[in-house]
């Protein structure tokens, strides 16, 4: 993405606070430190909170405008008003649907513009917070798009898969057959962490080194007490530099137990975090928008509704796969 039209791709990117940052491209590889953007009136661009923002023409007027999702579900229009080299921002406009205020699942919305239809104009997909992936078609014209009622391609996931919550979505066609597909991160904050034969082994040991390193450190602290109660001792300087030697073995072993104890709960399984990438990979045609759903192995098939709001079963793979990512 160019905001400001000098060749270099930069980087934009929204934030928990709200406010929108631009990475300036330098080279490659390279970028400028961030840069709140704001809009012609010198205010940050942040239309309600925890943005997430796609950078994209969408007026089709040559510049480049800002949708903008927010903490409340809503997506946001900033037009730009300036050029493709100097980018000047309007005030939000807060987007509909048929004439409704567009205000995805659980709030946090992320959105995204591609022509997902095959129809030469910029649709609205959306991420939602409870995971799902919404279409609005844009039923209007490149210059003035006009957005009709939601459809979901991707439907929010069920309880006990392995895919989160809080979608976020890239729409690009992953595997080159000339469809568009969905790659989605998301943030789970229940799942079962699987350890491998190594891993559980590791753990087996930390535990024990545990039970080692305890007693190792009640050892050491009994004779620490034993000198520290002497009555009498004949050297008082002896005794003070043997308390040193005794508490600096047992400041040596506690940490030694605190490290061995934190490495040893990051493999305790059980309920996790995570953020992980699923790829949904487009099955039908772009008249047909039919994707094929990764989701928990629990799960068999799926039915999703296409355009024409019939609904098809989708098989699903047996063992989904996915990337790991940051939450």
């Amino acid at each position: 993405m160019d905001l400001d039209g000098d060749g270099l791709n930069d980087i934009i990117s929204g934030s928990w606070f709200g406010e929108i940052f631009l990475f300036r491209g330098l080279g490659p590889g390279k970028f400028a430190p961030r840069q709140v953007i704001k809009d012609s009136m010198g205010k940050p661009v942040d239309p309600e909170g925890w943005s997430a923002v796609h950078a994209v023409d969408w007026d089709s007027d040559g510049d480049i405008d800002l949708l903008v999702g927010g903490g409340r579900g809503h997506v946001f229009l900033v037009r730009n008003n300036g050029s493709v080299r100097q980018y000047s921002f309007g005030e939000p406009e807060q987007l509909t649907a048929a004439g409704e205020v567009i205000e995805v699942p659980d709030h946090k919305a992320g959105p995204a513009a591609a022509d997902w239809d095959g129809d030469g104009r910029l649709d609205l997909l959306v991420g939602a917070g409870n995971g799902s992936v919404l279409w609005y078609r844009n039923v209007g014209t490149s210059k003035g798009p006009e957005l009709a009622t939601a459809e979901t391609l991707i439907p929010a996931p069920k309880e006990g898969g392995q895919r989160g919550v809080l979608a976020k979505i890239c729409v690009v066609d992953w595997n080159g057959d000339g469809l568009l597909d969905i790659v989605l991160g998301d943030c789970g904050e229940e799942f079962e962490k699987k350890l491998s034969e190594e891993e559980s082994q590791w753990r087996e040991e930390a535990r024990h080194q545990q039970a080692d390193l305890l007693k190792s450190w009640a050892t050491v602290f009994r004779d620490y007490r034993r000198v520290l109660q002497t009555p009498k001792p004949t050297d008082p300087g002896q005794r003070q530099q043997e308390l040193e030697t005794l508490r600096k073995r047992m400041r040596r072993l506690n940490d030694i137990r605190n490290k061995n104890f934190r490495e040893e709960q990051a493999l305790e399984p059980g309920v996790q975090c995570h953020g992980r990438v699923w790829v949904f990979l487009r099955n039908g045609p772009n008249s047909e928008p039919i994707g094929n759903f990764p989701e928990s192995h629990s799960e068999s098939q799926l039915s999703v509704p296409t355009p024409s709001a019939a609904s098809k079963t989708v098989a699903l793979p047996q063992l989904p796969s996915s990337s790991s990512a940051a939450r």
